[in-house]
């Protein structure tokens, strides 16, 4: 058995199989989900597994290279156990194995907020009555505000101490311009000869019935993208109502599991981006679409892209966005997820290199 016990080398091994099996299913899972099942689960897990005892040997190779006894090729080992580390534990283990285990805390969380938040927005398009009230509320007060710069462009060129139009009266007009969304200068220009009362009053008439000319057509392409709109909600109450039923039929689901796998969040992406196709149909001209202003496409959710190790750790974490792209209060969490991955990889790198210590027995490699 040569200079150590079995059991000195057995229990080693035992301890660096659990510590490597835990990180190995993690970073097996991260990789499934990253890729979106590209692969099998047990093709990933053979090569996480296959590439997880290369790296340790690596670890090996570097701790070898600081032995005081004699080493051939010891900055061989020392740069090739560098190489092996720096490549696929710190590229990929170390970071995989913290996203999979915020993944599994967080996904339920990210897919009810987005489904809750779905199924308020298709409440707008089944109360087809309400939603317009409120269309139409949010028009006069746009009115209203640009009614309210116009007067306030009145009293700037009626100013005494610069009266005419002048830099400050053309700012406002620039704001007024970009309200009613028209190019710059759309408005023609006129500035007083002189300050007299009746000069004034034609520059105060122009200005006024200018905007106001603008204004009515504003408050008209408005009003009738509104009626377009409502028509086509009242074709489609029925279709919204289905899919409003489906993603309450889910967020029960989610809230009766209490562990969600993998496949019931595929489902409930699917379904919340059904919604998104439902209401970028009833995006008003001007407004920004749903899709646009929350998701470029289903790989833009953020229940989807909470599966992507790459976006979460290397992009949003680093960025501190956890918190605002996902709303989910995570980066503590995160932090302690990624000490974890940490110590059970040592951990596992620590009791192979025991096991294996080549100078103390016969089961060196």
């Amino acid at each position: 058995m040569g200079n150590r016990s079995f059991l000195s080398f057995f229990f080693p091994l035992l301890m660096f199989v659990i510590f490597g099996a835990i990180s190995c299913f993690a970073t097996s899972e991260s990789l499934y989900l990253t890729f979106d099942g590209a692969f099998p689960r047990f093709i990933w897990v053979a090569i996480v597994i296959g590439f997880y005892i290369i790296t340790s040997l690596g670890t090996k190779w570097i701790i070898e290279s600081f032995s005081s006894d004699f080493q051939e090729n010891r900055r061989l080992k020392l740069f090739g156990g560098l190489l092996i580390v720096l490549v696929f534990w710190l590229a990929v283990s170390f970071p995989t194995n913290a996203h999979t285990f915020l993944y599994k805390r967080a996904a339920k969380t990210v897919a009810q907020k987005e489904i809750a938040w779905q199924d308020k927005e298709l409440y707008s398009i089944i109360d087809v009555k309400a939603w317009a009230y409120d269309k139409e509320a949010a028009i006069n007060k746009q009115v209203a505000e640009i009614e309210t710069k116009k007067e306030a462009l009145i009293g700037e060129m009626n100013n005494p101490d610069h009266k005419g139009f002048a830099h400050r009266a053309e700012k406002i007009l620039l704001e007024i311009e970009d309200k009613l969304g028209i190019a710059k200068g759309s408005i023609p220009r006129t500035k007083a000869r002189n300050f007299s009362g009746n000069e004034m009053n034609r520059l105060n008439k122009h200005y006024s019935n200018a905007i106001s000319d603008q204004l009515v057509i504003y408050k008209s392409k408005l009003q009738k993208d509104l009626a377009v709109q409502v028509a086509i909600r009242e074709k489609e109450v029925e279709r919204a109502k289905d899919t409003k039923k489906r993603l309450e039929a889910m967020i029960k689901a989610l809230d009766d599991n209490r562990n969600v796998n993998e496949a019931m969040l595929k489902e409930a992406r699917s379904q919340i981006n059904n919604a998104y196709n439902i209401l970028d149909k009833y995006t008003i001209t001007g407004e920004t679409s749903y899709r646009t202003k929350y998701v470029e496409d289903e790989k833009g959710l953020p229940s989807h892209k909470l599966t992507n190790a790459g976006e979460i750790v290397y992009k949003d974490y680093l960025k501190g966005q956890l918190n605002k792209k996902y709303d989910i209060q995570e980066t503590k969490s995160m932090i302690y997820f990624i000490l974890i991955s940490l110590m059970i990889d040592i951990a596992a790198f620590l009791f192979f290199n025991i096991a294996f210590k080549s100078n103390r027995n016969n089961y060196s490699f």
